[in-house]
């Protein structure tokens, strides 16, 4: 029985470390998914994905607020990738001037696709997305792949609004269209989370 996530969530608040298992075990692939496209560094994201967790363990009362947990867990996740990699290189900010990559991984659900058509529609996306800033790529992976909606993916983003999140995805589209109209039915028919 899959119980509902506003619910796990109060349940964890709470003090039941079962619902904080449940919420661990429902989103730590997804995270993981996500979190390649920032970094290939695995044993980092690893540790980056366990912090993430353990700081929520620690401060249960920081769910309290949370709309949707999902949301909440891929900006957190992005957050921390993202001042790990500041840190390391000491620039002022990777954020704002845009120097961060987002590598689209695209995974298909077991049993859908044989592996190698499964390895040559990823290739197709990653040719179809090349021209896409990092930003645009993230808004393409976050909208198509992981199926989040605008005010979420805004709130990953750190964005303004919905608005400027479909902006940026329109953008994006624009330049997929331009570059390959056949391969944009392609990306167009993926509405699956990873």
């Amino acid at each position: 029985m899959l119980v509902d996530e506003s619910r796990l969530v109060e349940q964890f608040v709470k003090g039941d470390d079962k619902a904080y298992a449940l919420l661990y075990n429902r989103y730590v692939k997804e995270l993981f998914s996500y979190g390649l496209c920032f970094t290939q560094n695995k044993e980092l994201l690893k540790d980056l994905i366990q912090n993430l967790f353990v700081k929520i363990l620690e401060r249960r009362n920081l769910l309290a607020e949370v709309r949707s947990i999902r949301p909440f867990l891929f900006r957190s996740l992005r957050n921390k990738i993202i001042d790990f990699e500041r840190n390391r290189y000491r620039q002022i900010s990777i954020e704002e001037s845009n120097n961060y990559d987002f590598l689209i991984q695209v995974e298909f659900p077991d049993g859908i696709l044989e592996e190698e058509e499964s390895q040559y529609i990823s290739w197709k996306i990653e040719c179809l997305l090349k021209p896409l800033s990092a930003r645009q790529k993230e808004v393409i992976s976050l909208r198509f792949f992981y199926g989040l909606e605008y005010d979420e993916i805004a709130e990953i983003m750190k964005m303004n609004n919905p608005k400027s999140v479909r902006n940026l995805l329109s953008q994006a589209l624009i330049v997929i269209r331009k570059e390959n109209p056949s391969l944009f039915l392609l990306l167009l028919s993926f509405r699956f989370p990873i």
